[in-house]
């Protein structure tokens, strides 16, 4: 029987470990025609659980005619989207009557930064803080500046609506 029969080089490629919105070192897959008849090679698509997560950095096979023995390469990379275990697959169309879709397993991990992780909670609530006390800070230190800086009528209307905005915002136990 005369017909196409594709194959490659890796059926699934792992691409370890990255830090989440990095880009990995590419990974080439090569693509053969091992039949007697012309295979030609449609689309080619990454689906699956994280296909953003992975991508064609170089195609020398989407919508190509291979003659046999001919082959042809993809080169892919990995981009974490997330932290954890990412997957897809690649999927190539062809006209090989037993393999009308060659898929090739894509996985690798994403993690963090190695540098330390924050606690959401904790951070907010440290952030928090730490504006409450600019607030007081300002509205205690803002009327005393403004006296030393300069004794212009607009500069003293300007720091008294600043200090009463800042009684309403801090409470009323701040300095008139």
């Amino acid at each position: 029987m005369t017909a196409p029969q594709i194959t490659s080089s890796a059926f699934s490629l792992d691409f370890g470990s990255e830090v989440a919105g990095k880009l990995s070192d590419p990974q080439t897959v090569t693509f053969t025609n091992i039949g007697n008849a012309n295979l030609i090679i449609g689309d080619t698509e990454v689906i699956g659980a994280a296909p953003a997560d992975f991508g064609l950095t170089v195609d020398f096979c989407s919508f190509q005619v291979l003659p046999p023995g001919a082959d042809c390469e993809i080169e892919l990379s990995m981009r974490p989207t997330a932290i954890g275990e990412r997957t897809a697959q690649l999927v190539i169309e062809n006209n090989d009557p037993d393999q009308d879709l060659f898929i090739i397993d894509l996985k690798g991990k994403g993690t963090g930064s190695g540098g330390c992780q924050l606690n959401h909670a904790a951070s907010t609530f440290d952030l928090t803080w730490i504006l409450l006390a600019i607030l007081i800070l300002a509205a205690y230190y803002l009327p005393y500046l403004s006296k030393r800086l300069t004794k212009s009528s607009a500069c003293s209307s300007s720091t008294a609506r600043i200090s009463s905005i800042m009684r309403r915002v801090v409470g009323s136990s701040l300095p008139k």
